[in-house]
């Protein structure tokens, strides 16, 4: 009686906390990835609570987790009614020439930009142009005000002096 109900406390103990990898530490970097495949059924432990993880893997058991794997895709992916198709063919159709005509933009507008990237630099090169003219132009100006002036004080000495 007592091994009956030892067994019991045994089984609902693994039930109520699931059954623990015994080979793989839960500090070892690739134990999430490990307990999700098991999560989510596409390995098993051994029969002593075992991954294994050492172990090669045959081809067989390899083609059962790929068909696993491509159920449970298709599961959740694929699982369209006949109306949800149609929908979804027909919103495609309807934005097959909306696409294509923001993709035509999108070129227009990115040759557009490259002509006004164009003109900016030719009116950019022509503001430096003019700037350094303009400097020339306000040394002259300085040089002709300081000419005239000294002529202007020539001229009142000359005056002066006769």
């Amino acid at each position: 009686m007592v091994k009956y109900k030892l067994l019991i406390v045994v089984l609902i103990s693994a039930s109520a906390f699931g059954s623990s990898i015994q080979d793989v530490a839960v500090s070892n970097r690739s134990y999430p990835a490990i307990q999700q495949s098991l999560d989510a059924g596409y390995m098993v432990l051994d029969s002593q609570n075992r991954f294994n993880p050492t172990q090669s893997i045959s081809r067989q058991d390899m083609a059962t987790i790929i068909q696993k794997f491509d159920s449970k895709i298709k599961q959740k992916y694929f699982n369209l009614s006949q109306s949800d198709f149609e929908e979804l063919l027909h919103l495609s159709n309807s934005f097959k020439t909306y696409i294509v005509n923001v993709e035509s933009d999108i070129t227009q507008l990115t040759d557009a930009q490259t002509g006004l990237t164009t003109d900016y630099m030719t009116l950019r090169s022509a503001h430096d142009t003019l700037a350094e003219e303009h400097l020339k132009l306000q040394k002259r100006e300085t040089q002709t005000r300081w000419i005239a002036l000294g002529a202007g004080l020539l001229s009142i000495i000359a005056l002066a002096t006769n």
